[in-house]
This record gives C-alpha cells, sequence and structure tokens, in this order.
C-alpha cells in the first residue's frame, strides 16, 4: 500500500493514511525504538527532509480534518522541518539554501 511515486518517507504517508481510516491510539509504552546516528540518512540528506516536507504538506492537504485537528501545531510541524532542512543545507555548506529555509522557520 506504499505510494510508489514517493521516493522518501513513503512510510510516513502509508501511516498518515492508515491514521486518517482507522481508530488510532496513543500508549505511553514504548513499543519501538528509533537509533539515531551520525551516518543518518535523514540528517544528512536534503532530500530525505524534503520528501518529509512534501509528505505532510500533502497529507494537510488531502485531509482537511488533520489540519483542523492540529489547529496550529500542523503549520509548527512543516516550519520544524524547514528548520531542520536548514540545518542539513548549513552541514552541507550551502549557505544560500539554508538562509533560506531558516527564514521560513
Amino acid at each position: 500500500m506504499f505510494d510508489e511515486g514517493i521516493v522518501y518517507n513513503e512510510d510516513v504517508d502509508l501511516w498518515l493514511r492508515i491514521a486518517m481510516k482507522f481508530p488510532v491510539v496513543y500508549s505511553s509504552y514504548p513499543s519501538a525504538t528509533v537509533r539515531l546516528h551520525g551516518a543518518s540518512l535523514t540528517y544528512q540528506n536534503p532530500d530525505m527532509v524534503i520528501g518529509l516536507i512534501r509528505v505532510l504538506s500533502s497529507a494537510l492537504e488531502r485531509f482537511p480534518g488533520l489540519k483542523r485537528e492540529l489547529g496550529s501545531d500542523a503549520d509548527a510541524k512543516i516550519a520544524y522541518q524547514h528548520y531542520t532542512l536548514a540545518w542539513v543545507y548549513l552541514a552541507n555548506n550551502n549557505k544560500i539554501l539554508a538562509k533560506e529555509h531558516f527564514g521560513i522557520y
């Protein structure tokens, strides 16, 4: 059920679509772990972050109820990804694009 047109973050897109179609509950019990390390693609490849921005933006457009439910948090989540992208560009010594995305945040 992955959207084959999405190159990066297709798993996030799938989970968002599932969450919009079926009931989802919150559990404070950890059910997974995430391993973050210096070689993590998310924080080295701008395309990964751009993909996440696209998936989140698309979900907010496709599911108007999601934007209503999240309120200003929806914009904050997108803005935070631009902030992350700015740091990725800065780490890759692309000051022009970093400045552009810091401005969006």
